[in-house]
């Protein structure tokens, strides 16, 4: 039929003359045929794409076009600065595009739009400043794109678009403020991905948005620092992925989503905090990857704590400050491999022992990088269960000293304790043995006061319970800490310095720490800002490239600021 169709347009053209109403489809690459032109309506398609030779200048003879039955494709023309002569169509039965037309700046004789029924695209459009042109569709349901286009501002023009339409992607517009036209879209039927878009510093447009059919990105938007426009999305049936956007401060509207249909990623979202993800909506198995991963943020992944089981892969990497991973604990089945690694404040991985425990990592157990479980044997043996029934183990920070104390409500061929000890959460040493009661039923009450102390620092204590076979497993460590009362800040070390060197806080609560190091002459010669945990805890300084000579480093925390020398020698 199609080369009927073709053959037709053909013989018309060679003949000069067309019916009004036309049958087929039509390619016009020539001005001599745009001119020849005198359908007002066509079943099929029209494809308006210029020749190199007698090229396309102006749209003139389309002037009575009002219907397209088939798409409409507006490609690579190169010398069309506007569609005057479309200035009559009102509906198109197929798809809309509009594509690499390189002096194209508007699309404003096209307000007699008002139906499309394919899918609209604007990409590679680089003069293209708005769409108001569009302003008047409102009947449209298929797929939205609009990508790269260098100058466009604003897609105000799509406001009439409404209710339930297909996917939406906004992509690489650089100078894109806003993406309010999609106000009155309620539902998505496939993905939604907004991505590129460096002055986006919000998602007002997606208020409305109650459910998404496909997945959801948000990516590499450098100014975003909310998502409360998403404070309505209930429903992703694909996956959800937020990556890259390193302004991105609050996650909270997130709290309304109670179903994801894919997995879930939060990665390079630098200074996205755990308490600023809500995901409390999320309850049972996710089908899909979970990776949390170059978040320098998060300390801890308590936001997971509704998730059962993954139908994934779990992937935990290059988390800096997280300490801790126990909102994993309540997943038992993780049906791809698991990965633990490069966290380097990762003290405590126990939260993925219910899963390994319960047999429940199908694929491999990766496990490296991390503080507190350096490697995958490590990480198994700490998950063990211990052969007494353990109530609890505390520790509590009394005057100048820790009492730990702990209950066991059973006890199997139990020896006793070794009491263990750390100041970074790895090297742990006996600093005590307690005796067990062998085999008991009946609970029973054990304490030790550690006196060998300090105030400020952070010990980590966990128990080693030995059998009378010589087998023993760790209990879960506790970190105990006697507060320190004000700021102190120690001497630098080593001073004279070459390269760097150091010095330990001590900090009665979690702080930024803004450093400056200052020449005689009292030039600021570099600055720095670092994030401490309460406690005594070490800050590095870079000196490499200072001059030799004597320096005053101005330490600058909880609005109190301590001064002290430092010393830069160059190296032999």
């Amino acid at each position: 039929m199609k080369k009927i169709y073709t053959l037709f347009a053909a013989l018309v053209w060679s003949a000069g003359l067309y019916s009004q109403g036309c049958v087929g489809s039509f390619t016009l690459t020539t001005q001599t045929q745009v001119d020849a032109f005198a359908c007002t309506s066509t079943t099929g398609n029209l494809i308006i794409e210029s020749a190199a030779i007698d090229p396309i200048l102006n749209l003139d003879g389309l002037a009575g076009l009002t219907h397209v039955g088939g798409s409409l494709i507006i490609r690579d023309n190169a010398l069309l600065t506007d569609f005057d002569g479309l200035n009559m169509l009102q509906t198109i039965g197929g798809n809309l595009l509009f594509e690499a037309n390189p002096f194209l700046l508007h699309l404003d004789d096209f307000l007699s739009i008002i139906a499309v029924g394919g899918n609209l695209t604007i990409v590679d459009n680089p003069l293209l400043i708005d769409v108001n042109g569009l302003i008047n569709l409102s009947n449209f349901d298929g797929n939205l794109s609009i990508q790269r286009n260098d100058i466009l501002q604003n897609i105000d023009g799509l406001l009439s678009l409404n209710g339930l339409i297909g996917a939406v992607t906004i992509a690489d517009n650089p100078l894109l403020s806003d993406i309010l036209g999609l106000f009155g879209i309620t539902q998505l039927t496939g993905a939604l991905n907004i991505r590129f878009l460096p002055l986006i510093t919000d998602l007002t447009g997606l208020d409305n948005i109650t459910s998404v059919g496909g997945s959801v990105l948000i990516q590499q938007l450098a100014t975003l620092d909310n998502l409360d426009a998403l404070a309505g999305l209930t429903t992703i049936g694909g996956g959800l992925t937020i990556r890259n956007n390193n302004a991105l401060l609050d996650a909270t509207a997130l709290g309304a989503l109670t179903s994801l249909g894919g997995g879930l990623t939060f990665l390079n979202n630098l200074n996205l905090a755990n308490n600023a993800i809500d995901l409390s909506g999320l309850t049972g198995p996710l089908n899909g990857d979970l990776q949390i991963i170059n978040n320098d943020a998060m300390i801890n992944i308590d936001f997971l704590s509704g998730i059962t089981a993954v139908n994934g892969n779990l992937v935990i990497r290059n988390n800096n400050l997280i300490f801790n991973i126990d909102g994993i604990t309540n997943i038992t089945d993780i049906s791809g491999g698991l990965e633990i690694t490069g966290n380097p404040n990762l003290l405590d991985c126990t939260g993925s022992c219910t899963a390994i425990n319960n047999m429940g990592v199908v694929g491999a157990l990766i496990v490296s990088g991390n503080a507190g479980c350096p490697d995958a044997p490590t990480l198994e043996a700490v998950c063990l269960v211990l052969p007494i029934e353990l109530a609890y183990f505390r520790g509590e920070a009394q005057d100048d000293r820790i009492v730990l104390s702990w209950l066991t409500l059973t006890e199997s061929n139990n020896s006793g304790f070794e009491i263990q000890r750390s100041e970074n959460g790895r090297d742990y040493k006996t600093i005590h043995w307690a005796e067990g009661l062998g085999t008991s039923t009946s609970s029973q009450y054990y304490s030790y006061t550690d006196t060998e102390v300090e105030k400020g620092i952070n010990y980590f204590y966990r128990l080693y319970q030995l059998d009378f076979d010589g087998t023993g497993t760790y209990s879960n460590w506790i970190a105990v800490q006697l507060p320190v009362a004000q700021v102190q800040v120690e001497e630098f070390f080593p001073n004279p310095a070459h390269s760097t060197t150091a010095c330990y806080i001590n900090s009665p609560s979690d702080d930024i720490v803004n450093i400056e190091i200052i020449a005689a002459n009292g030039v600021v010669q570099r600055q720095d800002q670092q994030y401490i945990t309460a406690g005594r805890q070490m800050i590095e300084l870079d000196c490499s490239g200072l001059a030799a000579g004597f320096y005053l480093v101005r330490i600058t925390l909880n609005n109190i600021s301590f001064n002290t020398k430092l010393s830069i020698s160059n190296p032999n």
